[in-house]
């Protein structure tokens, strides 16, 4: 995070007479709070605070009036884009900015005159600023994959074993799979050791991923039985029994024409399962729509929703957000309600 860190600020706290603390202690702080934010975030974080300083710039606002930043400053900052961006994008930028703040130990002037700019960003928006929403990947998309790929070839073996796994298990892409084809980062990846059998269910198999975008000290997916066609415990078996891949290794990891052991990666698997997809005329899909695909395949089989919240490591305003079938979903929960009244 951009500025210095700071167990205290003069400006802002009541206590005139903090201890200097060692240059060991000050490390210390900066670890835990870096370790605080997954480093995607803190990515995004400094994009957002180097736009805010260059609109201090532009609007000749000093450094010294820029931290910790006034509610007249922060109201300017969130409406400078209004009616070219989406509220979103506002949010985002003021959550950095507000991290920021709270990194350095700097009071936040947050508002309510604040919170009505930014409903009034979010009505004025553009359409264009309006992206549309990702839509679930059918049931049907991935009998597809099941019949298109091929179960002998190590690669496809993997794929069809990471889609399952993704779909059913509703995953996050980037839980499953790094983004490129290096060798990712250890202890981000579920690994083949990540997989075993439940000791409570002899039907069910559990996959820890060791890192989540809301835990980062991971968490666990069940995965059950399915028809065989669609069972993503056979998937993963047969994929582990083709590629053999040293137990240490990635649990989607695969061996390569040439021998060596080779990462999977989002590209890569979602350019093959989108080559299949659009052979069919099917639309193309993004990473996440497998997510919310699963979600509304297990709503849609009446699994009650509390458990798919569940079983998904749903937050309840997300979950409600990606109800992308409602007008299916609702019927088969709420048609020919019994009443109690005489």
């Amino acid at each position: 995070m951009p500025g210095p860190i700071r167990t205290h600020n003069a400006k802002n706290s009541g206590n005139h007479f903090s201890p200097m603390l060692s240059t060991s202690s000050m490390r210390k702080i900066q670890t835990a709070l870096s370790g605080s934010w997954a480093p995607s975030t803190m990515q995004g974080y400094r994009l957002a605070i180097q736009k805010y300083h260059q609109f201090c710039d532009r609007e000749n606002i000093s450094k010294p009036l820029r931290t910790p930043a006034s509610e007249l400053v922060l109201c300017a900052f969130a409406a400078d884009n209004v009616g070219k961006l989406s509220a979103a994008v506002a949010h985002n930028q003021l959550a950095a900015i507000k991290a920021w703040h709270v990194a350095n130990n700097w009071t936040w002037h947050g508002s309510d005159r604040l919170t009505q700019i930014l409903r009034g960003v979010k009505n004025l928006a553009p359409i264009t600023a309006h992206h549309e929403a990702r839509q679930p990947i059918p049931l049907h998309a991935i009998e597809l994959l099941n019949s298109r790929l091929d179960k002998s070839n190590r690669i496809d073996a993997a794929i069809l074993a990471c889609a399952y796994t993704a779909f059913w298990g509703q995953c996050r892409l980037r839980e499953l799979l790094p983004s490129s084809s290096k060798i990712p980062t250890p202890g981000t990846l579920p690994l083949c050791t990540s997989l075993r059998l439940s000791t409570r269910n002899k039907s069910a198999w559990v996959l820890h991923l060791p890192r989540t975008r809301t835990n980062s000290s991971g968490q666990d997916v069940v995965l059950v039985r399915q028809r065989s066609s669609l069972d993503p415990i056979s998937a993963i078996q047969q994929h582990l029994l083709i590629n053999r891949v040293p137990h240490g290794s990635p649990l989607f990891a695969y061996y390569s024409d040439s021998g060596h052991v080779s990462m999977l990666s989002k590209k890569t698997f979602l350019e093959r399962c989108n080559k299949v997809w659009t052979e069919a005329k099917y639309p193309r899909y993004t990473g996440h729509c497998f997510r919310i695909g699963g979600t509304t395949e297990l709503l849609l089989a009446k699994v009650p929703p509390d458990v798919v919240k569940t079983m998904g490591r749903w937050s309840s305003d997300a979950f409600l957000k990606y109800w992308r079938s409602i007008e299916d979903i609702v019927p088969l929960h709420a048609k020919n309600v019994r009443t109690h009244r005489k």
